[in-house]
């Protein structure tokens, strides 16, 4: 099993660039060694002879679809015209980063 120290907490935390205190160190090892934990127990559940699960493609391909009909659209000019903000005929979106 891999042990989950807080050196390896505080290397996650500089490569991610989220400031951590002490506490929320102490706190993210413990549940990253729990998950770790979990993951070296359903490797030991014993699972030949078991089916493989359905791929959700092959769901998808075999699930009847509507057909893509055309249907009514705004005018341009309507649809900036309801865009809290447009920068040269687009819609601006405010920064995410």
């Amino acid at each position: 099993m891999s042990e989950i120290t807080l050196e390896s907490i505080e290397h996650l935390s500089l490569l991610s660039r989220i400031a951590l205190t002490e506490e929320q160190k102490k706190q993210f090892a413990q549940d990253m060694q729990d998950i770790v934990s979990y993951v070296d127990l359903l490797q030991e559940v014993e699972v030949d002879g078991t089916p493989l699960c359905h791929n959700v493609l092959d769901t998808l391909l075999h699930t009847p679809q509507r057909e893509d009909i055309v249907g009514e659209t705004l005018e341009r000019s309507d649809f900036l015209n309801s865009a809290p903000k447009q920068v040269a005929g687009l819609v601006e979106v405010p920064t995410i980063l």
